[in-house]
Order: structure tokens, then sequence, then C-alpha cells
């Protein structure tokens, strides 16, 4: 057998026949075939079509490596080694080159005898006889199945470190709300499912159901192409860890994780099989995410297209992914839990204000406290109970539910739910009303049972006793947390300040209204009172006088007149401190003349009333000039025994003066107390309506009081 080249083909071939000489040189090369560690055969060189041209020699070296023996590869078609996962296009290039009838090196996945895929590296060539007739093909396979899955590994390893740059990158991305977050999540879970080659990633949270135990809810999912979704599956949503063998649970509790084909994993569970299979879920792989000693939940993947068992470099890839989003939902969760206790502040901030900003309207003060608790947290029903624990009583002073208001009801208060919170003396979280026990409530007062699930309960806390118990409600159960309790218990502190402010207020304006009452009668009495008892005597004696000196009589007259004008006076000026808001329904000039007329007229002190301009002056205005000038005319007729008064009022659009002038004792405006309420009265009059008063005064010289008001 010699080798030539091929006259017609510019390609190697094998002259089979044999020169003279040559046999020597043909055994050499049989002997290096035979004992050659790649495995070597000669085919015919026909059909191409099938069944294939068939082996005419094998030898040892391709029986050891696809563990067939000679008498099973003689006389069959390389056709058989062929398999599922042989390259279509590979066995295409083949065939091309064969019909050209030249060589070829390709590298293809054969099967061994028992089945296991192997890679090999195979060079085949035409072999042409001395008249360029093509009679047989040579093919010489070396498995290279170590190398492949060296480059594989490199490559897997290279496709990680990228998969976990381009997740790390992701996930240090600015977030900030559930949303941002969530897409982030999302894109951090495709590269890893592009990455690793998986159906599916998702994240699973856990949370506790008091029939089920330890639960999971899927809350992100990345999906391959034509996978479909099961983020809002009803399965996927409430999975119960109990249904995963406890030997797994165990593992997944310690942050070990578990993984595998999902036949073997749940092969106690047929409903979770049912699911996998429904899904084509033919493996499954979780990672646990732990916040410190906290089980979190975990980062899964999952695999539809086989039975996958997931190896070292997998697990080590998606577990140090796994942990990285742990730490990233750590953090959003941390700043979460910030951003969440600044807004609470906030809340609380502005309910302080806005109650504070309510004054007396308690209604008002209701509907803030109202309006903070339903910012903070879920306030379906709302109620305001005040304790009367003197009269033995309750009271519903506010109730909202679902936005219809129910009116004020008072009940006994042993046997309602505002003595319990009394008699208990803490706050009180309900998750569930149905269990509790029906004497411990009055739910006619508390609320259905049947309709709002849980609660929250604190009380109002004075300085001195409870003034009464705030109470929220669900129609959720086990809808409010330990910290939605604190939130509660603060700002019904901040709310028992403002009511306590006004109940004291009230009891203020109660103990004014009684003192000044005290005082009208007083006035009454000195003044009026005295005045018509003089005049009741002239009007006796006038009929004599009148007789006897008609001079007299007349003057008598003139004195009667002049005692029921200053009554008449008088009894004006008190009319007015019973009605206030009657100073500003007419002008100043009215008030100030009647007040004139009963103050000074009285005393027969002798005045002039100047007013210039339309005197209807704005009601804050208005106000504060007549009570400084009532002031004024008050110390003038106590303390400065004068003999001359005069009053100037001057009214302009954008200026108004007074000014009050006597010839009195005066005094030193230096030695009068800081304290001196009368002077000090006025002056806060003035600066409340950013007018401007001097007094100026000397012993023995009068004085002058000027108030100035200019508009901004």
């Amino acid at each position: 057998m010699t080798v030539q080249p091929n006259q017609s083909k510019q390609t190697t071939g094998v002259n089979t026949t044999a020169q003279p000489g040559q046999e020597e040189r043909l055994r050499l090369l049989e002997s290096a075939v035979i004992h050659a560690r790649d495995g070597v055969l000669i085919t015919e060189a026909e059909p191409l079509d099938e069944p294939g041209p068939a082996i005419i020699y094998a030898n040892d070296a391709f029986c050891r490596m696809t563990g067939y023996t000679m008498a099973e590869v003689i006389g069959r078609s390389p056709r058989f080694l062929q398999g599922p996962q042989t390259d279509r296009r590979a066995l295409a290039k083949i065939r091309q080159a064969l019909l050209d009838r030249a060589p070829i090196r390709i590298e293809i996945i054969n099967y061994r005898k028992d089945g296991a895929p192997f890679w090999v590296e195979l060079n085949i060539a035409p072999v042409f006889n001395d008249g360029g007739q093509l009679t047989h093909f040579t093919a010489i396979q070396r498995e290279i199945t170590d190398l492949k899955q060296a480059e594989a590994q490199r490559e897997q390893q290279l496709r990680y470190a990228q998969t976990l740059a381009r997740c790390s990158q992701t996930l240090l991305a600015p977030g900030g709300t559930d949303a941002e977050n969530l897409n982030i999540l999302n894109t951090a879970l495709y590269h890893l499912m592009e990455g690793a080659r998986v159906s599916r990633a998702f994240v699973f949270q856990n949370y506790y159901d008091p029939q089920r135990g330890l639960c999971a809810n899927m809350a992100a999912e990345a999906t391959a192409p034509g996978i479909r979704p099961n983020l809002h599956q009803p399965m996927a949503q409430n999975i119960a860890w109990s249904t995963l063998p406890e030997e797994y649970r165990r593992l997944m509790e310690s942050g070990r994780p578990v993984g595998g084909p999902t036949a073997s994993l749940w092969a106690a569970d047929p409903n979770m099989r049912r699911f996998f299979q429904a899904n084509s879920i033919l493996s499954v792989q979780f990672f646990p995410i732990r916040f410190g000693d906290m089980w979190w939940g975990c980062v899964v993947f999952d695999d539809c297209t086989a039975p996958r068992e997931w190896d070292d470099q997998e697990v080590l890839l998606l577990g140090t992914a796994a942990e990285m989003i742990g730490n990233v939902l750590q953090r959003w969760q941390a700043e979460k839990s910030l951003r969440t206790a600044n807004l609470r502040l906030s809340i609380l901030h502005r309910a302080t204000h806005a109650v504070a900003a309510a004054k007396m309207d308690l209604q008002q003060i209701y509907r803030e406290i109202h309006g903070s608790v339903a910012r903070l947290m879920p306030a379906e029903v709302f109620m305001v109970e005040l304790i009367h624990e003197s009269l033995l009583e309750g009271e519903t002073v506010y109730m909202a539910d679902r936005g219809v208001f129910w009116p004020n009801v008072r009940y006994d208060l042993d046997n309602s739910f505002a003595g319990y919170m009394l008699r208990r003396g803490h706050s009180l979280r309900i998750d569930d009303f149905r269990q509790l026990p029906a004497e411990a409530y009055k739910f006619e007062i508390v609320g259905d049972p049947e309709e709002t699930q849980s609660g929250l309960a604190v009380l109002l806390p004075g300085r001195e006793r409870i003034l009464g118990v705030l109470f929220v409600q669900s129609y959720d159960r086990a809808a409010y947390t330990a910290t939605d309790l604190e939130m509660l218990e603060l700002l019904a502190a901040q709310a028992a300040i403002t009511l306590e402010n006004v109940q004291l207020y009230q009891q203020a304006q109660k103990a004014a209204v009684d003192e000044e009452r005290h005082r009208l009668a007083r006035d009454l009495h000195d003044a009026v009172t005295q005045t018509l008892f003089s005049a009741s005597l002239i009007a006796e004696a006038l009929p004599d006088a009148w007789e006897r000196d008609p001079a007299k009589g007349r003057y008598g007259l003139t004195e009667l007149r002049q005692l029921t004008r200053s009554a008449l006076a008088e009894m004006r000026t008190l009319l007015l401190e019973l009605r206030p808001a009657s100073l500003t329904e007419k002008p100043l000039a009215d008030s100030l003349k009647h007040l004139s007329e009963a103050m000074l007229r009285r005393f027969k002190i002798p005045f002039e009333l100047i007013i210039e301009g339309d005197s209807l002056l704005p009601p804050d205005l208005q106000v504060a000039v007549y009570r400084i000038a009532q002031e004024a005319l008050n110390n003038i007729v106590k303390h400065a025994d004068a003999d001359q008064v005069s009053i100037n009022l001057n009214c302009r659009p954008n200026r108004v003066e007074l000014a009050i002038r006597d010839d009195g004792r005066g005094f030193n405006p230096e030695t009068v107390p800081p304290d001196h309420l009368g002077l000090s009265i006025m002056r806060e009059r003035a600066e409340a309506v950013d007018a401007v008063l001097t007094i100026n005064s000397r012993a023995g010289q009068g004085t002058a009081i000027n108030l100035i008001w200019k508009k901004v």
C-alpha cells in the first residue's frame, strides 16, 4: 500500500495496490495502527445514503474507546455511534466532505456502548486506488472529552464571573421606591437566570400563617423565553415550608442550600409533584436568605429542561449571588424602615401642630387625630372614647366607620370597653376579635366582630387621670404591628395634652364667666344703681323744691337729666361688656361717646371728644382701640384727679391715631412696676394689632397717651 497524490483531487489519498517491496512497510503501518492510542476505522466508500458505508476495519483503541467488540463493529455504519447530543450541523459538514471526496477534521459527540456521550476529534480522509477511483474512507478519532470539559468549565467560570459582575452592578444601582427596587431585583434575577442557564429565577419572602405555620410568597421573578411566569399563580403565593421534607427544611433554616430533581425532593407530597409537573419544573435549587438570625426567605432557581443535578460551581455561583441579593434586600429593608420612621415622625409632628391649631374645636381635634392615624396605619374604624370617671360613665365622642360618622353616645362605664381599658391600665393590640372572650368586651360599643377583625386601643393619659381611649380597627386580621401600637401611643399622648388643655380652658372660661357676672353685679351696684338711687332721691324731692323755689327746681331737673344720661351711658357700657361683638357692629365714635359719658360724666369730669374720619375700623383694630381708651379713662377716673380730659380720634384709610390727655396729677413712668396690669395690658393690645403706644407723664403735669396704627 502506498500513499501518493491523487491526480484528480488536490487531496491526499491512499493507494491500495501493493507494489513489490512494500509489504514490509504495510506490516509496519498495520502494527502502528493496531497499537495506536487513537481509534482507527476503515469503511467502504459506498453507500453514502442509508444505511451508510460499512466498517471493514477497527483497531483495538476504537473498541476500548467505544466499549464495542470488533464483532459488534465490523459490517455496521459508523452512524450507530451518533446520539441525541450529536450536532446535526457537524453531521451535515461530514456528509458534504464525503460527497466532495475531501478530507475533513471536525469535533463531534459520539456515544459509547453504555450510552455515555463523549467528545472526539474526528479526521476523515478518502482512499483512492492507482486509477484514482475512491475505494475507502479512513477515520481517526481522538477522544477529547476531558479537554472539552475543561473548556466548558473555563467558559462556565467566565460566564459566571460576568454574571456576578452584571448582577452586582445591577444591585448597586440607585433605587428608593418599592417599584424601583423591584425592577432592580427582577433585572438582577434575569442576569442570574441567563448566566446559570436556568428556566426561572425568583425570590420568596417568608411570613407566618397561624394555620399553616411558616410560609412563603413569591416577591420577584425572571423567566426565560417561552416559560410561563408563576409570580401571580395562587400556589406560588402561599407555599408552606412544611411541604418540604424536614431534613431539607432544617438545612434551609440553618442557611444551607437545598436542590435537585423535584421528583425526589417532593417524593412524599403528591400535590407539590403535580404542581411541578403542571409547570414542567424538573429541577429546583433553593438558597436561603438570612437577616442575622432570622430566615427571611430564599432565592430559587428552577430548570424546565432536565432533572438537573446542580454541580459545585453552579451552587457556588448562585449561592454567592443569593448572598448579594440578601445583603441588598436587608439594606433596602433598613432604608425603608428609616424612611417609614421619618415619615411617621413627620406625620406625628404635623399632627401635633394640626391638633394644636384646632384650638378649642373638639370635633376638629378628633378629625385631625383620625386623619393622622389613617396616614400611619389602617383605620377603617376610628373611635374616641372619653371617660367621665366621677359620673361612672363613658362617652363615644367621635366614631367614623368607612366614612360614616356616628352620633355621640353615653354608656355605663363598668360594662364597657373603655371601662375595661381603664381597669387594664395599658395599651392593647387585638389581632383577631374572634379569639377574645365575649365577657371581656362589649362589641356593641367596640364594633362588630363579624366585620372588624383586628384593632389597637390606647389610653389618653392626663396629668392626674385617664381622659379616655383611642380605638382603631381594621377589617383585616392581624393588620397592626408593634410599631403601629407605639405610634398610636405617641399620638394619643399628644392628643391628651391638647384635650386636657381644652378641658382646662373650658373650666377657666366657666370661672371667667362667673367672675364676670360678679363684676357686672358690682358695677351695677356701684355705678348704675347708685346713679339711679340719686336720681330717685332728686325726683322725690323735686315737687316740693319746685313749690318753694322754682329756681332750685330747675337746677334739680338739670341734675336729674345729668344723672339719667349718666345711668343710660353706664348701662350701654355694661351691655358692651356683655356683648363684645357689638363693639365691631357700629362706628368706634359711638362706642367712645358712650364710654366717655359713662365714665367721665358720672364723676363730673369735663371732657372734649373730637372724631375725624370714618371710624368703622377692622374688627381687631376697633376692639383694641376701644379697650385701650377704656383702660386710659379708667385710670383717669381712679388716679388722675383731673379737671379736663380731651379725646381725639383721627381715622384715615391707612392710619389711625388716638390721643387721650388729662391735666391731672400725672406720674413718673419709671417708677411704675413692670407687672402693672393696666399699662402692660394696653401695650399688649397695641402690639397685637401692630400699633405703637406711647405714654408721656410727669408728676403734677398730667398724662398724654398716644396710639398710632399704620396699614402695612
